[in-house]
């Protein structure tokens, strides 16, 4: 979105004047909020995070069961409180993720996206919680939208990544060389399926743009010394 300043001013408008029982009024309260949201994001505007979250509240509250966009307005209250969690580290913020986020994949159990999503959410509340079952948790979703995931599923390598990073985690804590084993796989194939242009391997071309924000593959993990010395 490049003028979210615009759409702001215009989606403030459209939701003040559109009836409420409008069929689309979802929607319109969605583009206003992604707009704040989006504004958050380029200028660090964070007086807009509550209202984005209010917004979405109210776009998910109108969405019928059963409807097309249940999941994805669901998916997007998600973001706007992860946006706000990050700004403001409440950690209730971020359990109303990992419980819309369920709630998203229950609905679209073959959309890859949501799924990463929910593994994000719960390795931040693992890092918080320190609870193995959010390890547990984050390894069975990511295995889960992996195998379920097209091969040219754009986000494959963040994947890999995320559960590699999992794998370690748990590793540390329960001793497991099946874990370490798991995430060495893991991270072969995220570093298999990284595009040059993110990778930092190769120039320009007409690849696709370079994503930001997006966290590297982690080195494989030292595998244990077995035996004596």
């Amino acid at each position: 979105m490049a003028d979210p300043h615009s759409a702001i001013s215009v989606g403030r408008v459209t939701v003040e004047t559109v009836d409420h029982r409008h069929v689309q009024r979802a929607m319109y309260l969605s583009d206003l909020a992604m707009a704040l949201g989006e504004r958050y994001k380029q200028a660090g505007a964070k007086e807009g995070l509550g209202e984005s979250v209010t917004l979405l509240e109210e776009a998910v509250a109108v969405t019928p069961d059963g409807e097309f966009e249940w999941a994805g307005r669901r998916s997007n209250l998600a973001g706007a409180l992860r946006l706000r969690y990050e700004s403001e580290g409440a950690l209730a913020d971020l359990d109303r993720v990992v419980t819309l986020l369920d709630e998203a994949v229950r609905a679209s159990p073959a959309k890859p996206s949501h799924k990463s999503n929910l593994a994000a959410a719960l390795t931040a509340r693992a890092r918080h919680t320190h609870a193995l079952e959010d390890l547990d948790r984050v390894v069975q979703v990511a295995q889960d939208a992996l195998f379920g995931a097209p091969a040219e599923y754009a986000d494959r390598a963040v994947l890999e990544s995320t559960l590699a990073r999992a794998l370690i985690r748990r590793s540390q804590r329960t001793g497991s060389d099946t874990d370490l084993d798991e995430a060495l796989e893991s991270t072969r194939r995220s570093l298999q399926v990284t595009p040059a242009d993110r990778s930092g391997r190769g120039g320009g071309g007409g690849g696709p743009a370079p994503q930001k924000n997006r966290t590297p593959p982690p080195r494989p993990p030292p595998r244990p010394r077995r035996g004596g010395r």
